[in-house]
């Protein structure tokens, strides 16, 4: 009895969702679920691919599960990942540890700077709004985001080359402090809902415009700065191209990845070894998934004015 009426109230509850739910958005969400489920069976695929036997599993048996775990596969894998630089000095192999620094070091580094340069932009336009130059540089950045930007390239190798920071992290992270951009009109959009009773108060006490942004502001807005750093940091992460020009004897783990991707070594020339380096790439970012998926996926809150 207890049994029917639970499932009474499930039935119930559907009913009631779909009758008064848009059907455009009905249409949506079917759309979004079959692109997620789409999503994660190619996931699961190749997690799968990536354990099975180059000649007689893969081949015929595409979509099941390995008839033998190749664990092996990762380890082979794992060696093979390396990317030939040629320099003044001779040629050299760069190896999964040292890919694996300049990931790390191109990623963090390059996020960082980008999203502190578009925040304390965006903090400053939001802030002197009445100001001209103000209003100049929010539409500077919609006109950057709307012009073609197909030919900056030659120049930035250019100008990268004349300072002498051309094939180096450094000269990357330089590359990377600009404002332009959709993380500019998201902090700018945090930045004009914020209460000014925060920034009045403080200073009232005594606080500079610097100790207003570090000590208040800046913690307020905490969780769309990780946000937007996380998303950052992994679209460089996963750049592969960008250093292929800018940083040639600074290769990242992508970088080998994409090497390794294209080898036509007999150990490691079968589909699975290939989707096994993908899965090394991809493995460190699952990790920041599962660690801060919460800080991605829910919403930012704030409170303290009381009317």
């Amino acid at each position: 009895m207890i049994e029917n009426t639970s499932h009474k109230k499930i039935r119930d509850r559907i009913k009631h969702t779909f009758t008064t739910t848009n059907v455009l958005f009905i249409v949506a969400f079917a759309l979004f679920a079959l692109f997620v489920s789409l999503f994660l069976y190619l996931l699961y695929w190749g997690f799968i691919t990536s354990f099975k036997d180059n000649y007689n599993d893969f081949v015929r048996n595409v979509l099941g599960l390995p008839k033998k775990w190749m664990f092996s596969n990762y380890a082979e894998s794992f060696k093979a990942i390396k990317v030939r630089i040629a320099s003044g000095s001779g040629v050299r192999y760069a190896f999964f540890p040292e890919l694996l620094l300049n990931s790390v070091l191109y990623s963090i580094g390059g996020a960082l700077v980008l999203v502190c340069s578009a925040c304390f932009t965006a903090y400053c336009v939001a802030k002197f709004d009445k100001c001209k130059f103000s209003k100049i540089l929010y539409a500077f950045n919609i006109v950057t985001m709307i012009l073609p930007i197909v030919g900056s390239g030659p120049s930035t190798l250019q100008i990268m080359r004349s300072l002498h920071i051309y094939d180096t992290i450094i000269g990357f992270w330089i590359t990377k402090a600009h404002f332009m951009g959709l993380n500019f009109l998201l902090f700018h959009a945090a930045f004009t809902k914020l209460a000014k009773e925060y920034s009045e108060a403080a200073e009232l006490d005594g606080a500079s415009n610097f100790g207003v942004f570090f000590r208040i502001v800046l913690p307020l807005i905490g969780g769309i700065f990780l946000t937007i750093f996380l998303i950052e940091f992994v679209a460089i992460w996963n750049d592969y191209q960008t250093p292929l020009v800018y940083m040639p004897t600074h290769p990242p783990l992508s970088t080998g990845v994409f090497e390794f991707s294209r080898s036509s070594s007999n150990a490691t020339v079968g589909t699975p070894h290939k989707i096994a380096g993908c899965m090394i790439l991809f493995l460190p970012i699952f990790v920041i998934f599962l660690i801060f998926h919460g800080r991605l996926m829910n919403n930012l809150s704030m409170g303290g004015i009381k009317e």
